[in-house]
């Protein structure tokens, strides 16, 4: 599943023995070998696409929303559940200074990363350690699970991006990724449904436990696996303690700008996040597997069939154009939610559609993007500081829609043909977000090299609709 070998740059004539560091790579650069650069894509990507997918979709998906409220969540606390981020981005400053201290990032992931998915074993036991006698100890404990886990996460991530970097080349990452995404999107397929099935045909807690057991083990490899990838040798970072290294990104024109597309981005996409399933499970009483198969299953399809070629169009376009694009076209996704009834729940396939196509593309041009812009020397400054950002706005988002959703639980008010709730209200609030994020921040974001979005729409659709009409 990773791109072929003809794809990779080549290899640079070696150089003599005395021009080489201690480490046995050319000295001023982070290079490994064809064979060793071969098995660490392919191990990168058999990590997340096989086993980190499965335990993904279990923790955020249909599973975990079902069990939340199997426990008692309310939309309120469900909202904070989604929106553990807004705790879990002080791990980035951990991130940023274990990068500034350490000599391994790989280290440094394995050291956040594993047990960041152990813990999930916690919240798999966690029905048969607290008795139902104790509901609100129940959801305390699951809700500092879960922002254990998001420091953990946010902590590890950092290290991660840094690393990976220097590994993937730059002239292939957004096949790469892409490619990569295929596999795990596929995997997740299966998955998704297997865990909705079973969830359907049982919901007792002793088969919750089970699926959270197993998805926990299946991440844990996922991050066993990077014991393998080697790393290259780590440059010289730039620490002048916390507050000097994350004020850094901050004077970075381009950049700040940049991190007003991730809040702005993670803000409005984030509102819907508790409202999608908590919609799907409650008001359209579409069960488990009928909630992943749209939320899940379907988008990961259409995901896995084009994330490669927008790939291909982010190296050849670049990441802005991309963005533009996509950002606008996703605005049409909570609106379709607004017009769909338990009876005409079909309607859910749009969002499969949109979800998939035009999601994998802006997570692809996002995550190319990022990669591009910090010089290397302050790479885990500038990724520390977007993480945070995104991840305090994409934290805040969930939030707002909880409440949203709890304030308005009783309202229902009749427009036109619309029946609208508090749940309708919520995803009006995103679209409306959305349409702010798509036409005036996103447009603000810079990129060198990249072409128009105009480019982009005009080789897509007018060039090849124009050649078939005078063919």
């Amino acid at each position: 599943m990773s791109p072929t070998l003809g794809d990779y740059p080549p290899e640079p004539e070696a150089p003599a023995a005395a021009d080489r560091g201690s480490t046995g790579f050319p000295q001023g650069r982070a290079r490994l070998s064809s064979s060793e650069l071969r098995r660490s894509l392919f191990l990168i990507t058999i990590a997340w696409g096989v086993f980190g997918t499965i335990w993904s979709n279990t923790v955020t998906g249909a599973p975990f929303a079902a069990f939340a409220r199997a426990l008692g969540a309310t939309d309120v606390v469900f909202g904070v559940l989604m929106g553990a981020p807004v705790v879990g981005v002080l791990g980035q400053i951990l991130g940023a200074y274990l990068i500034g201290r350490l000599k391994s990032r790989r280290r440094a992931f394995l050291w956040c990363f594993t047990p960041q998915r152990l813990l999930w074993i916690a919240v798999a036991g966690l029905p048969w350690v607290i008795g139902a006698a104790f509901p609100n100890l129940r959801l305390a404990v699951l809700v500092a699970i879960v922002f254990a886990s998001s420091l953990l996460s946010h902590a590890g991530s950092n290290s991660w991006m840094d690393w990976t970097a220097d590994i993937i080349p730059p002239r292939i990452r957004g096949r790469y990724l892409g490619t990569r995404m295929r596999l795990a999107t596929t995997v997740g397929v299966a998955g998704a449904a297997i865990a909705g099935l079973l969830l359907d045909w049982n919901s007792s807690f002793l088969m919750y436990s089970a699926v959270f057991a197993v998805a926990s083990l299946l991440g844990t490899t996922d991050i066993l696996l990077f014991h393998f990838i080697p790393e290259p040798p780590l440059r010289t970072r730039e620490w002048a303690g916390v507050v000097g290294t994350l004020a850094a990104p901050f004077r970075d024109s381009h950049f700040r700008r940049y991190l007003c597309y991730c809040a702005s981005e993670g803000l409005a996409f984030g509102i819907v996040v508790p409202t999608f399933w908590l919609f799907a499970l409650e008001y359209l009483n579409l069960g488990k597997f009928l909630s992943n198969l749209y939320l899940v299953v379907l988008p990961a399809v259409l995901m896995a069939v084009t994330v490669a070629w927008w790939g291909r169009i982010v190296d050849r376009y670049g990441c802005r154009p991309v963005i533009l694009l996509n950002s606008g076209l996703l605005i049409l996704l909570p609106i379709a939610w607004v017009f769909t009834r338990p009876q005409w729940h079909f309607l859910l396939v749009m969002h499969g559609l949109m979800g998939g196509i035009f999601g994998g593309a802006l997570t692809i041009a996002d995550f190319n993007l990022l990669y591009r812009m910090p010089p290397a020397r302050q790479r885990p400054a500038y990724l520390a500081v977007a993480f945070m950002v995104a991840g305090i706005a994409g934290g805040l988002g969930p939030i707002i829609g909880g409440t949203i959703s709890q304030c308005l639980s009783g309202f229902a008010r009749d427009v036109g043909p619309l029946h609208l709730t508090g749940l309708h209200v919520a995803f009006l609030v995103s679209a409306a977000a959305r349409c702010v994020h798509a036409f005036l921040i996103a447009p603000c974001l810079r990129e060198a090299g990249a072409l128009s979005a105009w480019r982009l729409v005009s080789d897509m659709i007018f060039r090849p609709v124009s050649r078939a009409l005078r063919g």
